[in-house]
């Protein structure tokens, strides 16, 4: 009896890890550019991440070119020493946006 049910309970795992017939839904265009502008707020960390409140953020190499125009000011910066990590939070003002964007570390 016992094996009957662990037979039993085994497969039943099976079915419930067995990948899905359902298909994977596609991204759309305005996704696709939402995930853009999030990836230079991303990429400003590393140029912003010292600066005071309300200075602007600005980017070098073009990395902000999407919201360059925008006058995104610096709300605050941070800086974690433990694991060297910092960033900042923006408020952009033409998207209404609030942003926190973090560099990550650098030494690790």
């Amino acid at each position: 009896m016992k094996a009957l049910v662990l037979a039993c309970l085994s497969l039943a795992s099976l079915a419930l890890g067995a990948p899905s017939m359902t298909r994977a839904a596609g991204v759309t265009l305005q996704q696709l550019e939402s995930y853009k502008l999030y990836a230079q707020w991303s990429a400003a960390a590393s140029c912003n991440s010292q600066k005071s409140a309300g200075e602007p953020v600005t980017c070098a190499l073009d990395e902000c070119s999407l919201f360059a125009s925008h006058n995104a000011t610096v709300v605050a910066s941070f800086s974690g020493a433990l694991l060297d990590t910092r960033g900042f939070i923006a408020v952009d003002p033409v998207a209404k946006q609030i942003v926190v964007s973090f560099r990550g570390s650098a030494s690790i």
